[in-house]
């Protein structure tokens, strides 16, 4: 969509501000500005001319010879063929020296034996449109010996390309844009909208039926007596500002209306609409019969499901609703009768035929994104009255329609307070009613009743967008974010969400964001997991045909999803539910990006057991485990003496590679149910060691089938009477140390609660150890 100035600026009280200022304020509203384009790429050297003589050329009939002032001391002499022109018109002049779009350079020439020094240009060979029957006559406000390129900018004419949103279908015309700018200037404001026509008989007859409800509204008008040729030169140059290539002046009205309305038209040739049995003009709206077809004004054959809705005549189908017109019934150069649609139909309908045929077009764009059901009629009867004005016919006296058109307004129940807390910001009544009201919207109390162009305003949080929208993100305050409320102090909670929540609160603060993802999986997850899936009778699509049994790969595509767009040190967590043929299960899963190896297991472990810790969790123990998802040499069930609690280790190299994911990557899954059963309720007071701790390393060799925790976990059996703190620092495979087997190095914290540790006692303990070690899992110490 294009913001063209003096388009926009034709539906507002007040001037334009400049590009600049316009950019800035539609991108603070929403509607993003992609570029500023130049107008018109005009040479430097077409001016504006005056048509002072205009004589026959002695040597020519069909040429005439003319004196132009240009603004020069005395009037230029130019020889000229178009017909269109009279004395006193305004023109574009293209002086010698300059060149026209193809490299065409402009010189002193005789033409038929008469001098003419430079040429008045049609708009085609200027590069502003299609028209190439006759030169380019310009408004009389026009200055003579002005540029045309300065002219056209208007004295500050420009273009703004736009990106506008799916929901924002109001701001795909001129009239939505006035709108939109209005918000940010009191000085700017709106135009009513409104539309007259004068109709001259006799009353026209149509049999018109809609057996469809994906369309709402159908109307119809008349215009008798047309001649097809070309539009006038603003119009032209308005659509080719807008984007849009000038074809006929009925076709370019209906598109002229589009670009300023926002509501789609087409435009049929009456007389090729085939009568019904009984002669009669006749248009039925219907969805199409299985395998039916229609040629579109593409020339394409376009074949059809029971899907589409269709406008037919008496005989067959004639267009495509919302989408594109029949080639069958297309204005062409001899139609003298043109019957203009203007109809609102179901946003859905239309955009799967539009994609199921690949076939969009800028009605198709509208129609997908809602138009404005009050307007509709407003659009219909100006392009009777512009194609009467411009193609030289008469309106036929009366509308046919199918119904009167819906209101297209909501009624919401707003709570300001609500929306105040919602968006961060404090208004006040009188200020957001002021908003409200100035966007179309009716203000009455604790009711707000939406605009009709607003299709998209269908509940309060909508309304409190738009607010926030409107007085801009700058003016909300800077604050911190709310703190969830304390567990306890919530009711009727169910235990495991309260410690999912405890959880998620104790994550924030160490970098961790929150994913929420779809509680579907693909096949390939499910067998991957090997486990039974749990398969969903009407899915939304292969790739979501059951329910998820594991949190953990939608936190591996997540993860994948970021790495791709150079997002580094990840840590997310995510809580759900997953799902089994035999139960459902409450899981909380994590994702950190950390070093990999035994530093990345410490990271890990670390992490867990000061976060488990706060909820009432002892001594977290290590065990082996085989998981699909995850290293089968970097990997460990998390045990609470004998109750499992869940599993952690690095990212399967399988999984890895099929996502290009670096190494490095830890996931984590945590059974909610078993940490509430393990959890103790009352913690024990413990006193302070009064006495120092010592620490020794040692560097054990096992077996590789034993889990590197067993020799931290040995650590508590050698002596009760002192206290043992023990964790496993480092894990060694390769130079010097057997295939079947390897090396990890454990730290051990000695203290004793009756006084400082001795040096014999220090090592009796360690030689009890190593004993122990070997006995149980057949360590050995490393030399």
């Amino acid at each position: 969509m294009r913001f063209v100035s003096d388009w926009v600026a034709e539906w507002l009280e007040g001037k334009m501000p400049q590009a600049d200022v316009v950019a800035a304020d539609l991108t603070d509203l929403g509607v993003e500005v992609e570029g500023v384009l130049p107008d018109a790429d005009v040479a430097d050297q077409v001016v504006i001319g005056r048509v002072l003589v205009k004589d026959q050329h002695p040597n020519a009939d069909r040429l005439s010879l003319c004196q132009v002032d240009i603004g020069a001391e005395a009037p230029s002499q130019i020889v000229c063929g178009a017909p269109n022109h009279r004395q006193g018109d305004l023109v574009a002049v293209a002086v010698p020296g300059a060149v026209l779009p193809g490299g065409f350079e402009i010189k002193q020439a005789k033409i038929r034996g008469e001098a003419s020094s430079g040429m008045m240009c049609s708009m085609k060979e200027l590069g502003l449109g299609e028209d190439h029957e006759g030169i380019m006559i310009l408004a009389p406000d026009a200055v003579v010996g002005q540029p045309l390129s300065d002219y056209l900018r208007n004295g500050g004419r420009f273009v703004l390309e736009l990106g506008v949103t799916p929901n924002r279908g109001d701001a795909l015309s001129m009239i939505g844009l006035a709108r939109e700018l209005s918000l940010r200037h009191d000085s700017l404001v709106p135009k009513p909208l409104s539309a007259s026509v004068t109709e001259a008989g006799p009353h026209y007859t149509l049999d018109l039926d809609v057996q469809d409800s994906a369309c709402s509204y159908y109307g119809t008008r008349l215009v008798r007596g047309i001649t097809i040729g070309s539009s006038p030169d603003w119009l032209q140059g308005r659509l080719h500002a807008a984007g849009v290539r000038p074809i006929n002046n009925v076709v370019d009205v209906t598109n002229y209306i589009l670009m300023s309305h926002g509501q789609p038209l087409h435009a049929f040739d009456a007389a090729r609409l085939r009568p019904n049995e009984e002669g009669e003009l006749s248009i039925r709206v219907r969805k199409a019969s299985q395998g039916e077809s229609i040629t579109t004004l593409d020339g394409q054959d376009r074949s059809l499901v029971s899907d589409d809705l269709l406008i037919c005549d008496g005989k067959g189908p004639v267009a495509l609703a919302g989408v594109m017109g029949g080639a069958d019934s297309e204005v062409h150069s001899g139609t003298q009768e043109v019957l203009i649609e203007a109809a609102l139909f179901d946003p859905a309908t239309v955009r799967r035929t539009a994609r199921r045929l690949a076939l969009h077009s800028e009605s198709s764009h509208r129609f997908e994104r809602g138009t404005d059901p009050q307007r509709v009629e407003i659009a219909l009867d100006e392009a009777a009255r512009m194609m009467a004005d411009i193609a030289g016919g008469v309106v036929a006296e009366g509308r046919v329609r199918s119904a009167a058109p819906p209101s297209g307004r909501q009624e919401i129940e707003f709570d300001l307070a609500d929306a105040e807390q919602l968006i961060g910001l404090k208004l006040g009544t009188a200020r957001a009613a002021e908003i409200l009201n100035a966007l179309g919207c009716e203000v009455n109390d604790q009711r707000v009743i939406t605009p009709s162009w607003r299709p998209d305003l269908s509940r309060p949080a909508d309304l409190a967008e738009e607010l926030l929208r409107v007085v801009g993100m700058a003016e909300v305050p800077e604050a911190l974010p709310p703190q969830a409320p304390p567990t306890d102090t919530l009711t009727n909670v169910d235990p495991r969400e309260a410690l999912g929540r405890a959880l998620r609160n104790g994550l924030r603060g160490q970098g961790f964001h929150e994913t929420v993802s779809l509680a579907f999986a693909s096949p390939r997850w499910i067998e991957l997991s090997e486990r039974q899936g749990l398969a969903i009778s009407n899915p939304l699509g292969e790739e979501t045909r059951f329910l998820r049994n594991d949190l953990r790969p939608q936190l591996v595509e997540a993860a994948a999803r970021n790495i791709r767009h150079g997002l580094r040190g990840l840590r997310f967590c995510e809580q759900g539910s997953v799902f089994h043929p035999e139960q459902e299960s409450k899981r909380f899963a994590l994702l950190i990006e950390t070093e990999s190896g035994a530093s990345g297991l410490a990271c890990v472990r670390g992490l867990l057991e000061g976060l488990l810790v706060g909820q009432g969790l002892g001594v977290i123990k290590l065990h082996r485990v085989e998981d699909p998802f995850l290293h089968p040499r970097s990997s460990a069930q998390l045990m609470a003496g004998d109750v499992p609690l869940g599993s952690m280790g690095e990212v399967h190299p399988k999984l890895r590679a099929d996502y290009d994911l670096p190494e490095g990557l830890w996931l984590v899954d945590l059974d909610l149910a078993a940490l509430l059963a393990s959890a103790q309720t009352l913690t024990a007071f413990v006193a302070l060691p009064r006495f120092p701790a010592v620490h020794r390393d040692l560097a054990m060799v096992v077996p590789e089938t034993q889990p590197a925790g067993a020799l931290a976990e040995l650590a508590g059996a050698v002596d009760p009477r002192l206290m043992v703190k023990a964790r496993v620092f480092d894990v060694y495979r390769g130079a010097g140390i057997e295939t079947h087997e390897k090396s990890v190095a454990v730290r051990f914290s000695l203290q004793s609660g009756e006084g400082t540790l001795k040096e014999k006692e220090i090592t009796e303990w360690l030689e009890k150890y190593q004993s122990l070690a070997e006995e149980r899992i057949g360590a050995r110490l490393r030399r």
